[in-house]
Formats: structure tokens, sequence, C-alpha cells
């Protein structure tokens, strides 16, 4: 058995215990403990520990990364360097908490609460809540590019006491490693991707387009899109008024028609219809395709999107109770 068969064939394995979303809001309607119940019998049930009655994001999350890390340990060479792009998400939240404690001057127990732990990541994030500054933070940040970025932003906005500018950046840098991959790829993996990155892309430019920046104001914040959308196309989808009807050629099926029936623009259903979308294209993958990366990186957003389903359904599971 080969090192990709042995991987898809436990992927499927954890497959076959992953909750799909009409199970979820089952259970939501059963309540609090009948989640807990259901959650034990999965991967999150090691990682519930004393939380386990309270449904905890952070315990639930820590069950992720732990699956997460057992895959990724199992990769090397360019599969892993490309798992290593796609958790980068994580990475950025971080420096982002990390950014936000420096400039506006929170206190370090404060930020330290919402940085995640990456078991496959060897870095102390926690430590640089107390590096002396700013700049000085920056030249500690390991990653080249993301630290060049962030020190170009520094040198133009310098003291201004706002973390928009270096926000932007740490999404364009993740944004365009990712398109990076998804031009290298292969056809599976390249599939994946491109739905990832049109959701990113296309929420991240209507919510530019909320803050008030016209299209050519927001190229300046968005990654070259050009490889998964062509300019105009998403200039029209932006500008015009019922330009974002345009988007219904990203969705098949059902999906393609609920988008149709939407009465106006709405960044909640794009990102749900976007998940629902990816969630059938991947376990379609595993059927039709040969195992290999993309399998790994499907299952990877398939946990991602369980994660943020849950989450959402003991959140009005609470207020419920």
């Amino acid at each position: 058995m080969s090192e990709y068969d042995f991987l898809v064939t436990k992927i499927h394995g954890k497959l076959a215990s992953m909750l799909a979303r009409d199970d979820i809001q089952a259970l939501e309607s059963a309540g609090m403990e009948a989640i807990i119940q259901r959650l034990h019998n999965t991967n999150y049930g090691p990682a519930l520990g004393e939380g386990a009655q309270t449904g905890s994001s952070d315990n639930l999350r820590r069950g992720l990364f732990l699956d997460i890390e057992n895959l990724f340990f199992s990769l090397q060479g360019d599969d892993r360097a490309l798992l290593v792009d796609v958790l980068a998400r994580y990475r950025v939240e971080n420096l982002k908490t990390i950014i936000r404690a420096q400039v506006y001057h929170l206190p370090a127990e404060q930020a330290v609460e919402k940085i995640f732990h990456l078991p496959w990541e060897r870095v102390d994030y926690k430590k640089w809540l107390s590096t002396g500054g700013l700049e000085a933070l920056l030249q500690e940040i390991p990653w080249p590019r993301y630290r060049t970025k962030l020190q170009a932003v520094h040198r133009q906005v310098g003291d201004v006491v706002s973390t928009f500018n270096y926000e932007v950046a740490l999404d364009n840098v993740y944004l365009e490693d990712l398109i990076g991959r998804y031009k290298a790829a292969g056809v599976g993996t390249k599939r994946t991707l491109q739905n990832r990155l049109l959701r990113e892309i296309l929420s991240w430019a209507f919510r530019l387009r909320e803050y008030g920046y016209s299209f050519p104001e927001m190229i300046n914040f968005l990654p070259d899109f050009r490889p998964l959308i062509p300019q105009d196309e998403l200039r029209t989808i932006i500008e015009e008024g019922e330009g974002w009807r345009r988007m219904a050629r990203f969705f098949s099926g059902e999906l393609r028609e609920e988008w149709e029936k939407a009465q106006e623009f709405d960044v909640g259903l794009s990102d749900l219809l976007f998940d629902r979308q990816l969630v059938g294209l991947v376990r379609r993958s595993f059927i039709i395709s040969d195992p290999g990366i993309g399998s790994v990186i499907g299952y990877v957003y398939l946990k991602e999107i369980e994660l943020s389903w849950l989450i959402e359904a003991i959140e009005r599971a609470k207020v419920r109770n």
C-alpha cells in the first residue's frame, strides 16, 4: 500500500464520523446535551476535556488541530509545504491578534486567550506579546514574505494607531501564496483551492465596498486574483447593482437555484453556498479521483467547515437553553 493509499484509507475512516449539515441542525434542536454526547463519538471527543458540558469553541478547535497534526506529519516535501500554506490562515489570525495587542496596547492576558496553539508550527506566539514594540516584533517574524510585507507597511504608516494596513498585508500574503499553489496544482487540488480562494476574494471585495472603497481602490488591497476570475468580471460583480447575481455560475444544481432566488446580496449566504459546494465537490472526489495531496487538503477544508457549522449550532443552542 502506497503512502497516499494509507492516508486516504485513514481519511475515509474519518469521513465516516463527520457530521453533515443536516445532522448538525438536528442536533441543535435536540439541545446542548445531545450535541456534546454526539461529539464524544468523533475526533473532537478527546479535546473536549473538562469543558465538555460547555461545548467550548476553543476545545472543539483543539480537536480539529489534533486531527490535522496527525495528517500533517504524515506528509513530506512539497505536499507538506502546500498544507502549510493552506493552514497559514491560523498563523495570520495569530499575527493579527499580536499586532492589535501591540498597536492598541492591549493587556497580554487578554490577547493570549485568542491565540491558536498550532502544533505543526514550532513558534511561541505568546512570547511576542511581550516584545518591546511593533518594530522589534516584526523583526522576529521567521517567515520572510510576511516579515518583509509587514515591515514595508510599518515604514509607510509609522506610528498610526490602526492595524488595518497590517491586517490587509497579512491577508494579501496568505492569499497570494495560495494562488501560487492553485496555479501549480493538479486538477483535484485546483478545484478545491479555486472554491476557497473565490470565497475569500469575493467576500473581501464586498467588505471593502461596504467600507466605501471603489473597485480601483480595492485593487491596491486584493492579491492578483486574475488566475481565478477576470478583472472585468469581478468589477461587474462588485460595482453593478445586480452584478452579484453573476456569482450563480460558481454554484451548481440546487445551490445555484438558491442563489438565483435571493432578493439581494448576502455575504453570509455566499459563504454558506461556497462551503456547501465544496462539501459536495470533495466528497465526490474521494469516489472518482486518484488518491493524492488533494484528498488531504479537501479533508482539512471539510473539517474546518464542519467546525464552523458546529460552533454556530452550539451558540444558538446555548441561547435557547
